[in-house]
């Protein structure tokens, strides 16, 4: 049986196009160093992506919209136990519509890529 939270499907829809899009990829993308991790701040409930401290991208529908949002930084620009990100991250967040699951994964991919 698995559980929701409705204030993450959003979340959660994002993440497994993004795993697809990794399991679709030639070489991978060093899947050893690519820790799943939660991510919560306020009404804001999602996922962080931590990439061997290189990278973190975390990733929710938005606190006051339907909107995806999505904030990248280093490692030590999020709060350690929730993944809140620092000012400067959350001043450079993206955001996607509600229905742009699918650019959002990829967006967030081409970050994983880089």
């Amino acid at each position: 049986m698995k559980l929701y939270n409705r204030n993450d499907v959003a979340a959660r829809k994002v993440l497994n196009e993004v795993k697809r899009l990794i399991k679709k990829t030639k070489h991978g993308i060093g899947e050893d160093c690519a820790f799943i991790e939660v991510y919560e701040n306020g009404r804001e409930h999602g996922f962080a992506i931590d990439l061997c401290d290189e990278l973190k991208i975390a990733f929710a529908e938005h606190r006051s919209s339907d909107d995806i949002v999505v904030y990248t930084g280093s490692r030590y620009d999020f709060e350690r136990n929730t993944n809140i990100p620092s000012e400067e991250v959350f001043d450079s967040r993206k955001h996607f519509a509600y229905n742009e699951i699918d650019k959002a994964a990829r967006w967030i991919f081409s970050k994983i890529r880089d």
